[in-house]
């Protein structure tokens, strides 16, 4: 297997990286806050088997993304509808292929 740590923070994210076993693995920052940066992130991946949507942002002030949609909708929703519409054609290479996006359980 092969592992893509999507993060916004590099040195958290390599620490991550170092409790993984087995396989391969390799960290790339993702501001899901900028679709460019969406978009530039899945530009940079050729196969994908599975896609594992997972972000966590709450309660934070009035705040505008890059693209001017208020922040929390943009990285808890907005991201991760763009990112799996970018990696569709991606998904459907694969044999055994899911998208699963996590959810605060206060929803």
């Amino acid at each position: 297997m092969h592992v893509v740590l999507a993060v916004r923070d590099e040195r958290r994210g390599r620490a991550a990286q170092a409790e993984l076993s087995g396989g391969s693995s390799e960290v790339r920052l993702v501001d899901l806050a900028d679709l460019d940066s969406v978009r530039a992130f899945a530009d940079g991946l050729d196969r994908v088997d599975v896609l594992i949507n997972n972000t966590g942002v709450m309660a934070l002030p009035r705040t505008l993304s890059e693209q001017g949609q208020e922040m929390q909708s943009a990285v808890n929703h907005l991201a991760h509808f763009a990112l799996t519409g970018l990696l569709l054609d991606r998904l459907a290479t694969g044999t055994d292929l899911r998208v699963v996006t996590v959810s605060s359980v206060l929803h």
